[in-house]
């Protein structure tokens, strides 16, 4: 976790970036899950909370989309330090960003409804 905190330090500007664009395609990555997935699992007929686990881990994916330049960057220079493969470390940041967006996503989900009312 050092290592993420040091590395982002280094980067603020690609950082910076990957906020400007989560902002601006805010519909891919918040309206794909929340008005499209639910359309299509309805039809399917799986259980309410199968469905609500499904959109949030879609928009933990379509979030993550837009990080992939990011994780790549940190991922290099993580798996130089301590010797690991690439790939594999690719894969479990990848996975880490994909489940933290989804759980981010679901409380979003969860707590805003309930603020309008």
């Amino acid at each position: 976790m050092s290592c993420y905190f040091q590395y982002m330090k280094s980067i603020i500007m690609p950082f910076l970036v990957t906020i400007m664009l989560l902002t601006i395609t805010v519909g891919f990555w918040g309206g794909i899950p929340l008005f499209v997935m639910p359309v299509i699992l309805y039809e399917t007929g799986l259980p309410r909370f199968v469905q609500w686990i499904l959109v949030c881990l879609s928009a933990g994916i379509c979030f993550s989309i837009v990080c992939v330049p990011l994780v790549l960057s940190l991922v290099e220079v993580y798996s130089r330090s301590k010797g690991k493969g690439m790939l594999n470390t690719f894969l479990i940041g990848q996975g880490i960003m994909i489940v933290f967006a989804a759980i981010l996503f679901a409380v979003f989900y969860s707590v805003v409804p309930l603020m309008v009312i």
